[in-house]
């Protein structure tokens, strides 16, 4: 019974891992900062301002502050009147808009809800299409991340 149980859990964890690896855009999915940005909006619920997960460690943030700064709120005007849900979604779209104009200054921004968790999520998408579309963007970010380990560091 705890077996059958089990391989229940283990089945249905996979199907929701292999759905979820699914559903993440191509374009997002070619770079690494933008998949762990995706992966937390998707998972954590939460549109990050600072980089601090492992997966971000070594990428420099200020691309993706530049680009909330310059595109978030026409990516925001955009998205939202496409799943506006009348009287819920204004308070938070408006925090989200606040957000946007200054992310540096701001703590990471939470999606708890299905209007903002896909604003956040196009947000991400569109800053991996302005990489796509700005190569040394990406070249850059993949230069100046070093080894994160102290294996590869130069101390003795």
């Amino acid at each position: 019974m705890r077996n059958t149980f089990r391989s229940i859990l283990f089945f249905m964890f996979m199907a929701a891992s292999h759905a979820s690896a699914q559903n993440i855009p191509e374009v997002v999915d070619k770079f690494q900062d933008t998949r762990a940005l995706y992966s937390s909006v998707q998972n954590m619920q939460l549109l990050l301002s600072k980089f601090e997960l492992k997966d971000l460690r070594g990428f420099r943030v200020d691309p993706w502050h530049s680009f909330l700064k310059t595109r978030g709120e026409d990516v925001i005007n955009e998205e939202w009147p496409k799943i506006r849900i009348p009287g819920k979604s204004y308070g938070k779209v408006r925090m989200l808009k606040q957000f946007v104009s200054n992310p540096a200054s701001q703590d990471n921004f939470m999606t708890t809800d299905p209007v903002t968790k896909r604003i956040a999520a196009r947000l991400v998408e569109e800053y991996a299409k302005h990489q796509n579309a700005n190569d040394h963007i990406a070249a850059v970010n993949e230069h100046l991340r070093g080894p994160d380990d102290a294996a590869h560091l130069l101390i003795d």
